[in-house]
């Protein structure tokens, strides 16, 4: 089910107390969360983005940054996303984009209950990563290939390629021009999930994260690599099931 444009959403959701909306990695889908509805607990709704040039909305573009298609998408789901206790779940670019939109939020007048982000350091360390704008098609695709986000074999069906590479590739050069504003604290805590073997980010710099919230940074290693919120869905929807049931710690 399809709330607007922008989320799915399921049906049955009034009894649910918490509002988890959720970005997905670049050259992934909203599809991406269909792993986590049996894990995730029945207390929360979850809500998965759908991003422009993916999905039903595969015929529109980016706009100009990712804070211009934040700003957007708090604007046009205010009451959405202001009729429950709202947190907001990003992985690797949807990280950032999760971020962004959770300070869009506040500036509109809805502060979450929480950001949570994986698989990513903190927006100001992204642009040390423009790893793709120079690269022909073929180191492109050995670059997602080393991402290992998705079947091999797959990345050698031409027909697929044909459908799939234009979004992949829109998807890195809309993440990689993106340009941080200066860093903008959050009046929520953020929890931030690694995994212990991902080698696509720098572990030394995630604790950037702190400058991020004017409260408090939770920090949680977990096993897997870079996709470890997807080839492991049941250990991250308990990390974020304990987190939100516990209550949320603003000190």
């Amino acid at each position: 089910m399809q709330n607007g444009k922008w989320f799915i959403t399921h049906r049955e959701t009034q009894e649910k107390k918490t509002r988890l909306i959720a970005f997905h990695h670049a050259g992934g889908s909203a599809s991406a969360f269909r792993c986590w509805q049996k894990h995730i607990s029945s207390d929360i709704d979850l809500c998965p983005v759908i991003l422009p040039s993916h999905d039903s909305r595969v015929s529109e573009s980016y706009p100009d940054s990712i804070q211009a298609l934040a700003e957007t998408l708090v604007t046009e789901n205010a009451e959405f996303l202001s009729e429950k206790r709202l947190v907001i779940y990003g992985h690797s670019m949807g990280a950032v984009l999760a971020y962004e939109a959770a300070a869009a939020a506040q500036r509109h007048g809805i502060v979450p209950c929480a950001l949570i982000v994986s698989g990513e350091t903190a927006p100001e360390d992204t642009v040390l990563k423009k790893e793709s704008r120079n690269m022909n098609e073929q180191e492109f695709i050995e670059l997602i290939r080393d991402y290992a986000g998705m079947d091999t074999d797959l990345l050698e069906n031409k027909e697929f390629m044909k459908y799939y590479y234009p979004i992949v590739r829109g998807d890195f050069i809309f993440y990689e021009s993106y340009v941080p504003d200066e860093p903008f604290q959050l009046q929520c805590p953020i929890c931030v999930i690694n995994g212990r073997e991902d080698t696509h980010i720098s572990m030394e710099r995630i604790e950037d994260w702190k400058y991020y919230s004017s409260v408090k940074t939770n920090f949680i290693l977990t096993e897997g690599g870079h996709f470890f919120a997807f080839e492991r869905p049941e250990e991250i929807c308990g990390i974020i099931n304990e987190y939100l049931s516990k209550g949320i710690n603003h000190e």
